[in-house]
């Protein structure tokens, strides 16, 4: 991980980390690739990705689900996806118009884990951080 720029002293439990990888990852480079954004804060996103997802228009969704965030007390897999499913609902979309931005926001692109693996993983604080900060690139 350090000869990649990752930290692990600086983000989640590597054991968390590993286990939302083992079943993507084939080899110990992958896995190691694979985490990295884990551990950079300022997660570099993805040209493509971040033109495809981070629009205007997820601004407001991006704030609706912040809220629900700050107020989970629950904050595991099955309670960050009650989250989804309840934000979705009250806004009429399904979740492909919001987890992907989501995801770039937390990963930089459009490949990594499960988004509330991931979310849990992060913690609230840092999936809060990300969060604002996509909001921060998408109103420019």
């Amino acid at each position: 991980m350090a000869e990649r720029g990752g930290d692990i002293s600086q983000g989640p439990e590597l054991a968390v980390v590993v286990k939302t990888l083992q079943e993507r990852a084939r080899t110990m480079v992958e896995m190691a690739d694979g985490a990295l954004f884990y551990y950079r804060s300022a997660v570099a996103y993805d040209e493509e990705a971040a033109a495809k997802f981070l629009k205007p228009e997820v601004a407001p969704l991006f704030e609706a689900l912040l809220e629900k965030l700050e107020a989970l007390a629950d904050f595991t897999q099955q309670g960050i996806e009650g989250v989804f499913k309840e934000l979705c609902a009250e806004k009429g979309i399904k979740l492909g118009q919001i987890g992907p931005a989501v995801r770039v926001a937390l990963a930089g692109g459009t490949a990594s884990p499960g988004i509330y693996e991931v979310i849990e993983a992060l913690g609230k604080e840092e999936t809060r951080k990300r969060l604002r900060r996509a909001l921060e690139y998408v109103r420019g």
